[in-house]
């Protein structure tokens, strides 16, 4: 099956050809021995990228934990300064954490090393190994559904509940837009898609967010979610 996390796991690979034919810094730092240490190959990837969407996962899942306990204005505002104390920092944190593992384990590597990557995950594929990329994304797809009926619900009981919990959401999304936009996020993204379609709208413009009004959530990303909220709600 061809999935969203299972291309994922796949195309990350691709991740290192950024550092094939470009200048490499005048004085990289040492690696540590716990660094050096490390064995990557498709099961340390894997285990990577299924931590860092499980964490998103997680944070998700609390979320929408707290907007089902809204039962007043004064919940609704505690929900609201959540996002700025607690939930925006976890996320931008998760992906600090995960590019740093880039740069540390991947973006380094020499030719002979993403040929031997390559080869680990060709292997993994054939031995059936990387199936946990499909329970996650399942897990995903599953969170996404909850948080879209919790949030009708409540907005469907009281508009005005949903006001501040939707500003701190719009807020979320422009404090992670700078990480939607990393380089090496965008790359991981492109390679996931096979590239831009020809033609295809920029990202937070009128025609994309047509586009996406008329794509099923179940198919964005968590960018698409983040770039959707920011550029193409509220005006």
């Amino acid at each position: 099956m061809d999935t969203f996390f299972s291309r994922a796991c796949i195309l990350l690979l691709g991740l290192l050809l950024m550092a094939c034919g470009s200048d490499q810094p005048d004085a990289a730092e040492p690696e540590t021995a716990a660094e050096a240490s490390v064995t990557v190959d498709a099961g340390t990837v894997t285990d990577q990228l299924l931590l860092f969407m499980d964490q998103q996962i997680n944070t998700f899942e609390k979320i929408i934990d707290a907007v089902d306990g809204v039962d007043s204005q004064a919940a609704a505002n505690d929900v609201a300064a959540r996002f700025r104390d607690e939930f925006t920092p976890e996320f931008i944190d998760i992906y600090e954490t995960f590019f740093d593992w880039l740069e540390t384990h991947l973006l380094g590597m020499d030719e002979a090393q993403q040929i031997e990557l390559e080869a680990s995950f060709e292997q993994a594929a054939l031995d059936g190994r990387l199936g946990p990329v499909i329970e996650t994304e399942s897990r995903f797809e599953r969170t996404l559904m909850r948080g879209e009926q919790q949030m009708a619900m409540l907005s469907a009981r009281d508009p005005q509940l949903m006001v501040p919990i939707e500003q701190a959401m719009m807020e979320l999304g422009q404090q992670l837009e700078p990480l939607m936009l990393d380089e090496r996020m965008l790359a991981l993204e492109r390679m996931m898609d096979g590239g831009p379609p020809s033609g295809a709208p920029p990202v937070g413009s009128p025609a994309w967010c047509q586009q996406m009004a008329n794509t099923p959530q179940a198919q964005w990303t968590p960018n698409d979610g983040f770039a959707f909220a920011s550029h193409c709600i509220g005006g």
